[in-house]
């Protein structure tokens, strides 16, 4: 289970770069990594969102649908889960002014 959590935040980290999927390799794309987890259970998500860095986790926050984010978001300590929150808001802020 270890090995298959080390493997989701890999490629969770991977999400912003082009993929070799992209360049015709096979690696996951930033579609299948928020698709994997969409499949996770709500707290094993929270576990592996609380081990990435801030600014990757916000990013696959962002791209889930807002129950499966306040789901996962339920599951961390409450402290995390609003520093999270907080930092949402200001990141959603900077990426609707980039529009």
């Amino acid at each position: 289970m270890a090995a298959k959590d080390e493997e989701i935040a890999r490629l969770s980290t991977q999400q912003q770069l082009p993929t070799q999927q992209e360049k015709g390799g096979g690696q996951a794309s930033a579609v299948d990594v928020i698709s994997m987890y969409d499949a996770m259970s709500d707290k094993q998500a929270a576990a592996i969102l609380a081990k990435l860095p801030e600014d990757e986790a916000l990013e696959v926050l962002s791209r889930l649908d807002s129950d499966k984010a306040a789901a996962i978001l339920e599951q961390m300590p409450a402290e995390q889960a609003a520093n999270l929150l907080s930092s949402l808001h200001k990141w959603a802020g900077r990426e609707e002014g980039a529009e």
